[in-house]
């Protein structure tokens, strides 16, 4: 067998051993400087990136209406030809996907262009009931405040359009579940 020491000449030849060599405490490494990006520098930059979530969204409202039109107006039967089938599944998938896919790479790009992005660390303390509701309830209005939400209606109502639309082809898969039984 090969000689697996470490080159120390006073120990056994273990390459290190349980409990040698440990740090008592991890270093805190700190935060890095904070950069600030673009759309927090100019009006503009934030528009344009408002304007980019709005169209992620919108297409998320598309993939749904396409996901309808597959679901709809292709209607199949006994005779149904197979291109028929495979255009409804075409039109099933990317209608599912483009819904799907809008709303969440919509949801990231907010995120990480228009919602602050500042680190915030807090001590945890006793927990008091009523304390606790009301600052929860500020919390929540500072997210608020911070992600936009109120101030863009362009993202909020968007987004409520691409999540409502979004369920509303699960609700019309599960409806028809019922039929063959």
């Amino acid at each position: 067998m090969g000689d697996h020491s470490h080159g120390d000449p006073n120990t056994s030849g273990t390459v290190a051993t349980a409990g040698q060599g440990q740090v008592e405490k991890f270093q805190d490494p700190g935060l890095p400087p904070h950069r600030p990006r673009l759309a927090d520098k100019d009006p503009r930059a934030e528009k344009r990136a408002e304007r980019q979530v709005a169209v992620l969204f919108a297409i998320s409202v598309i993939g749904t209406l396409l996901f309808f039109v597959g679901y709809f107006a292709i209607r199949l039967d006994e005779t149904t030809a197979i291109s028929t089938l495979r255009l409804q599944n075409i039109l099933l998938g990317l209608g599912t996907a483009f819904s799907m896919l809008g709303i969440g790479v919509g949801i990231v790009h907010w995120a990480k262009t228009l919602v602050p992005d500042h680190e915030v660390a807090e001590e945890r303390h006793e927990i008091r009931p009523e304390e606790d509701r009301q600052d929860a309830e500020k919390m929540i209005g500072q997210i608020l405040d911070e992600s936009g939400i109120k101030r863009r209606p362009l993202i909020r109502n968007t987004l409520l359009g691409a999540g409502v639309l979004a369920v509303l082809p699960a609700i019309g898969i599960f409806r028809d579940l019922s039929k063959n039984i």
